[in-house]
């Protein structure tokens, strides 16, 4: 009689298990920053921290910016800036990423630049707020005009 009733119990193990990674999950997917500061200083490993820095390295190499270092070797310089600055704790670590190479690299800063324009720019053509949203400086002034066909660096190959 215990062993019918173990299988039972594993699978209401399961399903609580479940329910919990899903509300998890759905809390995570109503926030529109993916990886904020305070996650990279208190839950990321490394290789975590390596992860989340390639997807803004390939996006920034779409725009012109040839990274001075390899993605990793910014790890302690981003770990360096979010605890000088806990104020940053919540802003995406793209942003903050983006936001170190502009400070450390002089060379880069036109084409991040260019790449913060163009990311509002597309934001308000499609009317939809910035994810993540890319701030360099605390205020740009910039226009903002519409994109016009083949213009999009996205869609190169």
């Amino acid at each position: 009689m215990s062993r019918a009733k173990s299988p039972s119990l594993k699978v209401l193990l399961m399903l609580v298990l479940l329910t919990v990674s899903g509300v998890r999950t759905a809390g995570a997917a109503d926030r529109d920053v993916f990886t904020t500061g305070e996650d990279w200083l208190e839950r990321m490993s490394v290789r975590e921290k390596l992860i989340a820095l390639l997807p803004p390295s390939l996006l920034m190499q779409r725009f012109g910016v040839e990274l001075e270092r390899r993605p990793e070797q910014y790890i302690p310089e981003i770990d360096l800036v979010l605890e000088s600055q806990p104020q940053l704790r919540g802003q995406d670590v793209a942003n903050i990423f983006a936001s170190t190479v502009y400070q450390l690299e002089p060379a880069n800063r036109t084409s991040l630049e260019a790449m913060e324009r163009y990311l509002e720019r597309r934001s308000v053509v499609e009317s939809q707020p910035l994810v993540p949203r890319l701030r360099l400086r605390p205020s740009l002034e910039r226009d903002v005009t519409t994109l016009t066909p083949g213009d999009d660096p996205l869609d190169r190959q």
